[in-house]
């Protein structure tokens, strides 16, 4: 008996040490991290609430490289596409110069660009509360003192990566712009506006913005083919050199709206397309 007593005080004494060292569950997952409370009265760390990740759409900026188009309507076009990308939260842009270097055909390489989202977390005044020792949340004075600094710490730190980012986001759109209205590198014979769709549709993205004149020139036989019902597309005629013409400009409309169809699809005038346009495109 007195045998089991021992053995039974020292299993309660093995289950204290255990509870006092804090052993940790294999199987926890922490969904929420804040911060702790300093006891040496330094800052705590900001309080942020993390809001689910919306998926980050991507998106495709083609440009018929042929060289029969008019570029002089590109340039103003190009910048308040430059802005939207710039202001949007569009992750990752894609473009392609068609026909570029003579071919008639779409080989040519996608450029990647990749951009950093701009930081929308916001302070979570109850987490950071509930960071704060016993003996400060008691305190009326000294939780509203608390929380004041953790607040402005965190706005700080905001301030600091909503710049980062769009100093980012303003870089990388003027690389865009750059390459999308480099000068044209060779002349090709005609333009298949039918081989550029076809590669439009083959990449997959869901939002694809076209710059064309929509001079089939190819003897390629005009045919229809429809875009993924959940892509969003504009084609951006732009006029041929030389050109003034409006009904030659209406007849190629006809001929783009023909090739280029979805129920996301759209036909317009290059010039018709304003920052607004863009805004709502890339949304």
């Amino acid at each position: 008996m007195k045998n089991l007593v021992i053995l039974i005080m020292i299993v309660f004494a093995a289950g204290a040490i255990s509870v006092q060292t804090g052993c940790k569950m294999k199987n926890k997952v922490a969904k929420t991290v804040v911060a702790s409370e300093n006891p040496n009265g330094q800052s705590d760390k900001p309080i942020v609430e993390s809001k689910p990740e919306a998926e980050t759409p991507s998106a495709e900026i083609a440009i018929d490289q042929t060289s029969s188009s008019d570029l002089s309507v590109l340039n103003p076009s190009a910048e308040n596409l430059r802005k939207s990308v710039e202001n949007s939260q569009i992750s990752k842009v894609a473009a392609v110069r068609l026909g570029e270097g003579g071919k008639i055909s779409w080989a040519a390489n996608l450029q990647n660009f990749n951009l950093p989202l701009i930081p929308t977390e916001t302070f979570d005044a109850s987490a950071a509360e509930n960071s704060m020792a016993q003996r400060c949340r008691a305190k009326l004075k000294c939780r509203e003192e608390r929380l004041e600094k953790m607040r402005k710490d965190f706005e700080i730190m905001q301030a600091d990566k909503i710049k980062t980012a769009q100093t980012e986001r303003g870089e990388q759109s003027h690389q865009i712009v750059d390459f999308i209205t480099a000068p044209t590198k060779g002349s090709a014979e005609c333009t298949d506006l039918i081989n550029f769709r076809d590669r439009l549709i083959s990449d997959g993205f869901k939002r694809v913005i076209f710059y064309t004149d929509g001079d089939h020139e190819c003897p390629t036989p005009i045919t229809t083919k429809r875009f993924a019902p959940d892509a969003k597309v504009i084609v951006l005629q732009m006029p041929l050199k030389g050109e003034n013409s409006g009904a030659a400009f209406t007849e190629r409309t006809k001929v783009l709206e023909q090739i280029f169809t979805g129920d996301g699809v759209t036909v317009m005038p290059v010039v018709s397309a304003d920052r607004e346009v863009f805004d709502k495109f890339l949304r």
